[in-house]
């Protein structure tokens, strides 16, 4: 009998008891009962220890049965290496059998491009990688938005290799960074991915491992675990990651590009020195391409019976992840060529489909569209509420009993979670949830919020967004919204409607956004709400906050005694608010809105804005470095292409000598 952890910490649900799961297991039939675990002393990070109460008497026992591809026996196993090239080789038929299922929903796995962000050299990536691994560079970063193949490339990378006979010496270990949220040791982590396979070793075992095998690391989805869990990077350790930098080891890492402010910035960004760094010397950095028109008129030309296909479609589909979603609704009829589609609306044509699919191929008397929506909507919050890629059984069973209002006890209930399990936007994982593709989460969170703002709804509960999310919300907004965001603003009192109209106005590139938020910056005393607005008037392009962003900026290096008298060029009244937000909310929050308030400064400073940041060479905090670092290096170049533009000599327009006929 084990105790499965659903991963809750102090900050997800303050001073309650912990519910977790006991689970039995028998071959594939297991079962789960409710136990109370007590909190017994925090760590810093936020994660505690727990000690277990006694079972409640008469609690309910719920039997399921674990599918093929999601039980896996757990063996202890000997000292030697066989334990490894038993992990190799379970973990490869696993890589084959992902790439296989993702060539199946289009036909073929599609061969990127990419280009180098320092040469701007383009080539495909397949040839790329085979130049690089029989290279001496020992670090290759991929960048890409959401979508844009990073993942199935890699997988597809690596099957690739096990087919070439000039490359068996090297072994392929694919580590999904975002599952391991709450683990800083990345031999903890190593430990976990041999467990998933049913293989215990102990963590000297895995750090043998790595010493004495040719491996080839794909560190996937670096900028969720980066992030993973917390609300500021400050907190994330990097504990054993200088173990993988070694000669017999190279490693692959994917990121999303707005990770970063630029894919330049990379450059700048450094984990950890002496133990991990995200980008050394010899690294190679690359950024995918957008699909080509003929890579995806050839993918189509198998489900339509026309070589013409509408411009908008090729602008539509330019990354695969759009491409495979569009398929099916073709091949379904779900959707015509002709219709002219957004990237949100053919999220919710998708969605919606798949959601109705399952319930007519299910469980058509239990579930209902809109409770089956809902519960996706439940689960996408609880994982950016969490910052986890992952849930665990138990958390399920909490949000299906949220969603549903079924009682445990109800026989319907255990049928739910069979539903659930056959889900087209979910997959199970090794007995933990996920849903099939991050930006699933990321449009149900958004469209749940764009729903508020299109009834006007002020009055409801704090959901934490990201610019992933708000990039969605945006695109769904018309006049009227916006409208309605604007007399959010002054509704400082409901909840975090205000901070949210702030947030997203930010984001429109509205020119017309910018006199309601200088409004509300002048009239409000929240310095919360004041922040905000400079960092978001400042994304609209205006300059009028250049000296309230200096005095935010100043205020952190008087807070933290960095300097002893505030530079030329602050607003006087705004270098109390970051001192005023560390009392109120924490650090962690006044972290991430310095930040936001760096960054800005780069968009909308000049030269003596410059004079401020490079007073953060003695900060502390790794994070506001780095955003100091990248702010420098953006601000600088603006300011050296506006004095480019300054000094080009105004040319006339020559008149043409041709005669009129």
């Amino acid at each position: 009998m084990g105790a499965g952890s659903a991963g809750l910490d102090q900050e997800t649900i303050p001073s309650n008891p912990n519910q977790y799961q006991a689970i039995t297991i028998n071959g594939q039939d297991g079962s789960v009962y409710l136990r109370s675990y007590k909190e017994q002393a925090t760590g810093f990070s936020g994660r505690g220890k727990f000690v277990a109460d006694a079972d409640e008497k008469e609690q309910s026992v719920y039997p399921f049965t674990f599918s093929s591809s999601s039980f896996v026996p757990t063996t202890k196993t000997d000292h030697d290496i066989s334990a490894f090239d038993k992990y190799a080789k379970l973990s490869l038929d696993e890589i084959n059998q992902r790439v296989l299922k993702e060539q199946e929903k289009v036909g073929e796995i599609i061969n990127l491009e990419c280009v180098n962000i320092q040469s701007g050299k383009k080539t495909e990536l397949s040839s790329l990688f085979t130049t690089w691994i029989n290279s001496d560079q020992n670090r290759i970063v991929l960048l890409g938005a959401a979508g844009s193949g990073k993942t199935v490339s890699c997988l597809n990378l690596y099957k690739q290799i096990t087919a070439d006979p000039a490359l068996a010496s090297w072994v392929p270990i694919y580590i999904d960074l975002s599952k391991f949220a709450a683990y800083d040791d990345i031999i903890e982590i190593f430990v976990e991915c041999f467990r998933s396979q049913g293989i215990v070793i102990t963590k000297q075992q895995a750090l043998d491992f790595i010493q004495t095998k040719q491996l080839l690391i794909c560190l996937d989805a670096f900028d969720e675990y980066e992030k993973g869990g917390r609300a500021s990077a400050s907190d994330r350790s990097f504990i054993g990651f200088q173990h993988l930098n070694r000669q017999n080891i190279k490693i692959l890492l994917t990121c999303r590009s707005n990770f970063f402010r630029c894919p330049k910035d990379i450059f700048i960004y450094d984990i950890r020195p002496h133990e991990f760094e995200l980008c050394p010397t010899n690294s190679l950095v690359v950024e995918l391409m957008p699909l080509k028109p003929s890579i995806v008129s050839s993918v189509l030309s198998r489900y339509i019976l026309t070589d013409n296909i509408p411009e908008l479609i090729y602008k539509l589909t330019d990354r695969p992840l759009y491409l495979r979603m569009l398929v099916p609704l073709i091949r379904m009829k779900a959707i015509e060529l002709t219709q002219t589609l957004k990237r949100h609306e053919l999220y919710e044509k998708y969605i919606t489909y798949f959601l109705s699919w399952d319930i007519r191929r299910t469980q058509p008397k239990i579930v209902s569209l809109d409770q089956s929506r809902r519960f996706h909507v439940l689960l996408a919050e609880r994982f950016l509420e969490r910052g986890s890629a992952s849930l665990v059984i138990t958390e399920l069973l909490h949000l299906t009993e949220k969603a549903f209002s079924y009682d445990r006890t109800d026989d319907r209930f255990g049928e739910l979670l069979i539903f659930f399990q056959h889900s087209g936007l979910l997959r199970f994982d090794r007995g933990q949830l996920v849903f099939s593709h991050k930006s699933y989460r990321e449009y149900l969170v958004a469209k749940s919020i764009y729903d508020l703002i299109a009834v006007g709804e002020d009055d409801f509960d704090f959901i934490w967004f990201t610019r992933n999310e708000r990039d969605f919300i945006i695109e769904m907004l018309s006049d009227p919204d916006k409208d309605t965001l604007c007399r959010w603003l002054s509704n400082e009192e409901k909840g975090p409607a205000c901070n949210y109209a702030i947030f997203i106005l930010g984001g429109t590139a509205d020119s017309r956004m910018v006199s309601p938020l200088l409004d509300r910056l002048r009239q409000t005393k929240n310095p919360l709400v004041k922040i905000n607005c400079a960092n978001s008037l400042s994304a609209l392009g205006s300059k009028e906050v250049k000296d309230v962003l200096n005095g935010i900026i100043a205020g952190y290096l008087l807070e933290e005694s960095l300097v002893t008298i505030a530079p030329s060029g602050c607003k006087e009244d705004a270098l109390g608010w970051i001192s005023s937000l560390n009392q109120e909310f924490g650090r962690t929050v006044m972290l991430i809105h310095l930040c936001e308030s760096i960054d800005a400064l780069a968009t909308v400073g000049d030269a003596a804005c410059l004079e401020v940041l490079k007073k953060f060479e003695c900060a502390y905090d790794r994070t506001v470095v780095e955003e100091a670092k990248g702010a420098i290096r953006r601000l600088v170049n603006r300011l050296s292409e506006d004095e480019k533009q300054e000094k080009k000599p105004a040319t006339r327009k020559k008149r043409s000598t041709k005669r009129k006929s």
